[in-house]
């Protein structure tokens, strides 16, 4: 609600450029992050709940998904790269002018050198929007933000396993295609995790 009235109170007195900045400025950083979280999280529940079935056999290699793995790399560490391009350009323009020449560099030598590229990607890439999450977040008033919290320091936590061992994603996913009820346990609780996280931030933005 402390949301919907401050874009009421600046509607009022702002002309449509003004309206349009502000959106672009504030919001549309959180919708972004937002949208690729959950593409992120409905992906692992939809993944554990269809491997088992034969018409999708090949989702069981899809820890070493090579393609796929370096566009998300290539988006992480490209988002990476900028932010930490805009954190240091002022105090230290010399060390941010490498980030342009740096990034490029390690998603080449990802896409080359790194193994189950698709599953570290993953997990990297949804610890930098639980923790950009975390940060849009911290000053808005939320009815259940522990849940919020604990939901997002879960898929954090899955994220670091990910990056340093994820062969561990992929015997889960080789349970999941042997045992049709464990993908479907799984994907539920990845299902109810990902609702323990949106209701409330859904409440708090409406």
């Amino acid at each position: 609600m402390q949301i919907m009235s401050f874009i009421a109170r600046w509607c009022l007195d702002r002309t449509l450029a003004d309206q349009i900045s502000i959106f672009l400025g504030l919001f549309m950083p959180l919708v972004l992050t937002v949208s690729f979280f959950v593409c992120c999280v409905v992906f692992l529940a939809i993944l554990f709940k269809l491997v088992s079935d034969e018409k999708y056999a090949s989702l069981k290699k899809i820890h070493r998904e090579q393609k796929v793995g370096s566009l998300i790399s290539g988006l992480a560490l490209g988002w990476g790269g900028f932010q930490g391009y805009e954190l240091l350009g002022q105090d230290f323009p010399s060390i941010a002018s490498l980030f342009p020449i740096i990034t490029p560099l390690l998603i080449i030598g990802v896409y080359f050198l790194m193994d189950y590229i698709f599953t570290r990607a993953l997990g990297g890439f949804m610890i930098m929007l639980v923790c950009e999450l975390l940060f849009r977040t911290q000053e808005v008033h939320m009815v259940g933000r522990i849940l919020f919290s604990l939901g997002a320091y879960v898929v954090a936590v899955a994220g670091m396993y990910m990056i340093g061992q994820p062969w561990k994603f992929r015997d889960l996913v080789f349970k999941a295609s042997e045992d049709k009820s464990f993908g479907t346990k799984l994907s539920a609780v990845i299902s109810v995790l990902l609702l323990s996280m949106i209701i409330p931030f859904a409440i708090a933005y409406v």
